[in-house]
């Protein structure tokens, strides 16, 4: 707890402009080492008020004891962590070009999602029954549904903690939070460069439900369905980047039909306070999740286990925020 007691004294001295300050009205020795070792830069101008409510609504309980002598130095560490990850995020991933390993590792994940749906089909045609073309249906739904709500997990984890170090996950976080500062850049990246770093776990969790587990046809049915719903996820992400006059007629009808994200549900996404609407399959999940605070409270639990806080807490740092617009040309509309 000492690592978030700590962050908790360091807000506190950071939320000068908000109300919360009247609950510490004189600044004690502890208090005053702590703004001489905060950094040069404007911290408050990195830390937004909703940082300093979120943290204080985590941490303020009968059970919060003051922060000892030495929090001083660790509240001023856990600021500058999230400033300087900050600084850096989005830099190392740059290339937008498919390569032929990109295409491979694309090609084999599509042939194996492609194999197994189709024996799932052909299972279900052969069984012939009502029950079974239900059963088939159903779990092909419930598994699109639910690849909707993990995009929005994983979105949720890789935009807030971590960063481009982050062992295994650090090229997705590098390209997730870079994606906020440059956000029609995904419209530029090639196919299988956007996909493909999906492509390589879809593919290896693939090939089990062939050539190893057990299968019936619901079940090649839903996991065909999943898996290749988290793959394209990142296609369906672009096109909500995408103007709708320069997309395929199909897909601005299917957004309209709620079928896959939109752009006005995603385009919400990256406007403050940046912590709602993060899934991005068909977006069905958005609403009910945001209307009952999932993330928000997903957050402060972390907040509270960790100390560490969330990247969308600091919405107001310059380098949280887009350069240019939305889109390409530099606008904004929906």
């Amino acid at each position: 707890m000492a690592p978030a007691i700590a962050l908790h004294h360091g807000l506190r001295l950071c939320s000068k402009a908000t109300p919360m300050t009247r609950l510490s009205p004189a600044p004690s020795p502890a208090s005053l080492r702590v703004r001489a070792s905060l950094p040069a830069r404007d911290v408050r101008a990195s830390l937004s008020p909703r940082v300093v409510s979120n943290a204080l609504t985590a941490l303020e309980s009968p059970a919060s004891s003051p922060p000892a002598a030495g929090a001083a130095a660790g509240a001023a560490a856990a600021i500058n962590s999230v400033v300087q990850k900050m600084e850096t995020m989005g830099l190392t991933d740059t290339n937008l070009v498919s390569t032929n390993e990109h295409r491979a590792w694309v090609a084999s994940a599509c042939v194996a999602l492609a194999a197994l749906f189709t024996r799932g089909v052909v299972t279900t045609v052969d069984d012939a029954s009502v029950t079974a073309v239900l059963g088939a249906v159903a779990a092909a739904a419930g598994a699109y549904l639910l690849a909707d709500f993990g995009t929005g997990v994983y979105h949720f984890g890789v935009d807030n903690y971590g960063d481009g170090s982050t062992p295994i996950f650090g090229p997705q976080i590098d390209a997730f939070q870079g994606h906020h500062r440059r956000p029609w850049t995904i419209t530029k990246r090639q196919f299988a460069n956007n996909l493909h770093a999906l492509a390589k776990p879809i593919l290896f969790s693939t090939l089990p439900f062939i050539f190893v587990l057990p299968n019936s046809a619901e079940q090649d049915m839903f996991f065909s369905v999943f898996l290749a719903s988290v793959m394209f996820s990142q296609l369906f992400h672009a096109w909500s980047h995408t103007p709708r006059v320069l997309l395929p007629p199909f897909v601005p009808a299917l957004q309209d039909a709620g079928l896959l994200v939109s752009r006005k549900m995603h385009g919400a996404h990256h406007r403050p306070p940046y912590n709602a609407n993060y899934c991005i399959v068909s977006g069905i999940c958005n609403p009910p999740l945001d209307s009952i605070g999932f993330f928000s409270g997903l957050e402060r639990m972390i907040f509270q286990l960790t100390g560490v806080p969330s990247r969308s807490w600091s919405e107001t740092a310059p380098e949280w925020l887009e350069e240019g617009g939305y889109y390409e040309d530099g606008s904004d509309e929906q």
